[in-house]
């Protein structure tokens, strides 16, 4: 069993980062329900997003937050099997080198538990019982279609309000890593 960790969304903070990047820092914590599109609620062109972001550079993606619970989520998975971090930089050469670097600062510069690539389509590295965590329902749609587990990591953008309660950190937390935990059993009786 192999487990895959998105990084935006559900280890680091791109869509505070964002809302600070654009002078909007209250939108971090009244970000609309179940809206994917930031450049939408932000009133700007996806062009607009993508090229402030690209001109911040490398650093703008390396010193983005890691969202409270990384390391317990990290170190719980970790327990359970090994982690691979599976992101999608833009295609700004400074987003991969930044994602990379944000990897190597909090795991050491010897770290080589990723795979960084502009291609969206993670499904293609799904194999029966490989897991993905990831924010994107459509990430976890298309790895469950391949074969893989997908775990939704739950967030405002994409989750109804209805859903609310599945957000609490701690609980979110401590509800992914029994799952998982269950899940690898599950494989290993097999």
């Amino acid at each position: 069993m192999n487990i895959y960790l998105d990084m935006d969304g559900v280890c680091c903070d791109f869509v505070g980062a964002v809302c600070r990047l654009f002078g909007k820092p209250e939108l971090i914590d009244n970000y609309p329900w179940d809206q994917w599109d930031i450049a939408g609620i932000l009133d700007i062109t996806e062009e607009e997003l993508w090229t402030k972001v690209s001109n911040r550079g490398m650093e703008w993606w390396a010193d983005m937050d890691a969202y409270p619970w990384f390391w317990s989520l990290y170190q719980g998975l970790d327990d359970l099997s090994p982690v691979t971090f599976l992101s999608s930089p833009t295609h700004d050469p400074q987003s991969l080198a930044g994602k990379l670097r944000w990897i190597q600062s909090r795991l050491g510069y010897r770290c080589t538990n990723y795979i960084l690539t502009p291609r969206k389509n993670k499904a293609l590295l799904a194999r029966p019982g490989d897991i993905l965590i990831d924010d994107s329902p459509k990430s976890i749609d298309d790895w469950n279609a391949a074969g893989g587990i997908g775990w939704l990591w739950r967030q405002r953008w994409n989750t109804e309000p209805a859903l609310e309660c599945l957000l609490d950190s701690e609980e979110r937390l401590s509800h992914c890593l029994k799952r998982i935990g269950e899940i690898k059993e599950n494989c290993n009786e097999r």
